[in-house]
C-alpha cells in the first residue's frame, strides 16, 4: 500500500516549482525529479540498477531541457510505460494572486477572501476535498502519483513487467519533450529488448457526476490551418482602384466559424467545430490605405480526417468565399457607377458617357486559392536555385527568432508565405493556405476489457464507476505513441508546413516502431489553466494510486 504521506511530499515539492512551459524553469523541476528518483532505494542502494535511470537531453534545445526517465525491471520483456509532463502554463490568469499560485495552502486561503468566486469554486474551497494551485491538476498530481507507484513497484518481490517512467517537458507548448521522447523509447527498446505493452498517461479528467470518472483510450488530433489573404492596397479615396483582402478574409472566417462540416465523428464521439483564434491585417503602422494582406489561423481537432482531406475542404471553402467577395465588389461597383452617373447628369456635364466609362472601368479579379506547396513550386519554377538558397537562409533566421521567443510559429508562417510570394512576379489577389506547428495525430486503441476491469475495481472499493471515452479531447502527448493512421501525414506536412524539418518535425517512422496501446488514468480535475485550477484530493492520495497498482498486478 502506498502511503498517502509519501505522495503528499512528492506532490507538494513538485507544485512549488514554477515550471512554466517554454522557460528554463522547466529545468528546475527536471533536476528535482532526477534527485527524487536517484534517492529511491531501488536506484541508490542496488548498484546493478543505478544505470536504469537518467536525463535524456533534447538535442539543440536552447533551454537545455530534457526527459527524466527511470525503469524498474520485471520478470519479462513486457513493459508498461508511465508518462506525464512536468511543465505548467503560466500564472497570468491569477493576476494579483500570481505570487501565491504555487503554494497550495496559501492560494486556498487567498481565494477564500475573494468575493467574486463562482458558486462551484466557493463550494469546493469550503468542502476540504480539493487541492488548489497552478499545476495541481495539470499535471503535477499525475506526476506525483506515477513517481510514488514507481517507487512502490520497485519494492515488490514479484514484478511481472518492466515499469518505465518518462517525465517530459513542453507538453503545454509544442510537445518537443514527447516528440523527442519517441527516440528515447526506441533507444531503450533496443538496449533492453523491451516489448511495449501499454502506455499510461495520468492527465486529469473531468466529470459530470461525482461518482463517475473517465478513462480515455486515445487522444484527439490537432491541426492548425493558417490562411493568408492578399489583396491590392489603395488609398481609401480611390477604394475601387484596389481590392481589400479583408472582404475575402471575413467571408472565409464567417464560413469557418462553428462550421459543423469540420466536426469529426467517430466511435460515438464528436470534435467541436472550429473557431477563429486570430484574424487581423498585416499592417505595421497606421495609414489611410486599405491593407495589403490579412492573416488568420485556428485550431482544428481531428478524429479520422487526414491532412489532405482538410486541405481540400479549406480550398473549396476559400474559393467559394473568394467568388462571393468578387461578386459583392462588382455589384457594389455597379451601384456606385449608377450613382456617379446620376450625379453628373444633375451637374449638366456634356461628356457624361465618356467620363463615366473612364471612371467605371476596372480590371476583373478572379478567385485564386493556392496551397503553400503550390506557391513554393511556382517560386522555384520562376527563380530556381536562387530562390531555394535565399529561402533557406531566411528560414534559418526565422528559426533563431523563434528560439529566442521573439516570434510565434503562426506568425512565422505568415512571414514565410510572404517571403515565397516575393519571388513570384504576379501580384494579383490570392489566398494561400498553409499549416503551422504543432501537429498532433489522432490515436485510439480498443481496450474494453481493461476499462471494465478497472471500473469494476472502483465500484467494489469506492462505489464509483468509470466510463470509457475513446479520445482525450484536451490534446495530449499520447498522440505520439500510437500508430499513425494518416500514412501520408508526413508527406503533406512537409509540403504545406513551411517550418517542417528545419524548425519542426515529428518522427513518424520511430512512432510506428514503438507504437503501443494507451490509456489515460488520472485524477479528477477542474478549471485547468484557470486561477481556480484544482484536483480532487481523494483521487490523488487514494484512488488513482490504487488503480495503477492494481493494473500493474493484474493486467
Amino acid at each position: 500500500m502506498i502511503e498517502e504521506q509519501r505522495i503528499k511530499v512528492i506532490f507538494e515539492q513538485l507544485v512549488k516549482i514554477p515550471s512554466d512551459t517554454g522557460t528554463k524553469k522547466e529545468r528546475d523541476v527536471e533536476e528535482l525529479l532526477l534527485k527524487m528518483i536517484s534517492e529511491m532505494a531501488y536506484f541508490s542502494k542496488e548498484g546493478i540498477y543505478a544505470q536504469d535511470k537518467g536525463f535524456y537531453p533534447i538535442e539543440g534545445d536552447i533551454l537545455e531541457r530534457g526527459i527524466v526517465w527511470a525503469m524498474v525491471k520485471g520478470e519479462s520483456s513486457q513493459t508498461v510505460v508511465f508518462m506525464h509532463h512536468h511543465d505548467v502554463v503560466d500564472v497570468s490568469d491569477y493576476r494579483e494572486l500570481a505570487p501565491f499560485a504555487y503554494e497550495m495552502k496559501t492560494i486556498k486561503e487567498k481565494l477564500k477572501l475573494r468575493g467574486d468566486l463562482p458558486k462551484e469554486v466557493e463550494e469546493d474551497l469550503l468542502s476540504g476535498e480539493w487541492l488548489f494551485g497552478r499545476g495541481t491538476a495539470d499535471m503535477k498530481a499525475g506526476a506525483a502519483i506515477q513517481l510514488a507507484v514507481l517507487e512502490d513497484y520497485s519494492q515488490q518481490e514479484i514484478r511481472p513487467y518492466n515499469l518505465l517512467l518518462l517525465s517530459v517537458p513542453d507538453e503545454e507548448n509544442m510537445s518537443i519533450g514527447m516528440r523527442k521522447g519517441v527516440n528515447l523509447l526506441k533507444t531503450l527498446k533496443d538496449k533492453y529488448h523491451l516489448s511495449y505493452e501499454l502506455l499510461i498517461n495520468s492527465e486529469p479528467h473531468e466529470r459530470e457526476e461525482k461518482t463517475c470518472g473517465t478513462l480515455y483510450t486515445g487522444s484527439v488530433g490537432k491541426l492548425m490551418p493558417v490562411i493568408y489573404t492578399r489583396g491590392v492596397s489603395t488609398h481609401i479615396g480611390k477604394s475601387y482602384d484596389g481590392f481589400n483582402p479583408l472582404l475575402v478574409a471575413e467571408k472565409i472566417a464567417s464560413k469557418l466559424e462553428l462550421n459543423t462540416d469540420f466536426c469529426d465523428v467517430a466511435n460515438g464521439e464528436i470534435t467541436p467545430p472550429p473557431s477563429m483564434i486570430y484574424l487581423r491585417d498585416r499592417k505595421t503602422e497606421y495609414n489611410v490605405s486599405t491593407p495589403q494582406s490579412i492573416g488568420m489561423y485556428f485550431s482544428l481537432l481531428l478524429l479520422t480526417s487526414n491532412v489532405e482531406e482538410i486541405l481540400l475542404k479549406l480550398k473549396r471553402l476559400s474559393e467559394k468565399a473568394f467568388e462571393e467577395a468578387i461578386h459583392q465588389v462588382e455589384r457594389n461597383y455597379q451601384n456606385y457607377c449608377e450613382l456617379l452617373y446620376k450625379d453628373r447628369i444633375v451637374r449638366g456635364c456634356e461628356d457624361v458617357m465618356e467620363q463615366v466609362s473612364s471612371v467605371c472601368s476596372r480590371e476583373s479579379i478572379r478567385a485564386n486559392v493556392k496551397s503553400f506547396g503550390e506557391i513554393y513550386a511556382l517560386a522555384y519554377k520562376v527563380q530556381g536555385e536562387v530562390f531555394v538558397r535565399e529561402y533557406k537562409a531566411y528560414l534559418k533566421g526565422i528559426k533563431i527568432q523563434i528560439e529566442k521567443g521573439k516570434l510565434s510559429l503562426p506568425e512565422s508562417t505568415f512571414l514565410l508565405i510572404e517571403k515565397v510570394l516575393s519571388y513570384i512576379p504576379s501580384k494579383e489577389p490570392m489566398v494561400v493556405i498553409a499549416f503551422a506547428p504543432p501537429f498532433y495525430p489522432s490515436v485510439h486503441y480498443e481496450n474494453r476489457e481493461l476499462v471494465n476491469r478497472l471500473s469494476h475495481f472502483a465500484k467494489v472499493h469506492w462505489h464509483e464507476t468509470y466510463i470509457e471515452k475513446k479520445y482525450f479531447m484536451g490534446i495530449s502527448d499520447m498522440s505520439y505513441v500510437g500508430k499513425v493512421s494518416d500514412d501520408k501525414a508526413a508527406e503533406h506536412l512537409k509540403e504545406h508546413m513551411p517550418q517542417w524539418q528545419e524548425i519542426y518535425e515529428i518522427p513518424f517512422k520511430a512512432i510506428n516502431e514503438i507504437a503501443m496501446p494507451m490509456i489515460n488514468i488520472g485524477p479528477w480535475g477542474k478549471d485547468l489553466h484557470q486561477y481556480s485550477e484544482r484536483v480532487y484530493k481523494k483521487d490523488v492520495f487514494e484512488q488513482i494510486p490504487r488503480l495503477l497498482t492494481y493494473l500493474l498486478k493484474y493486467r
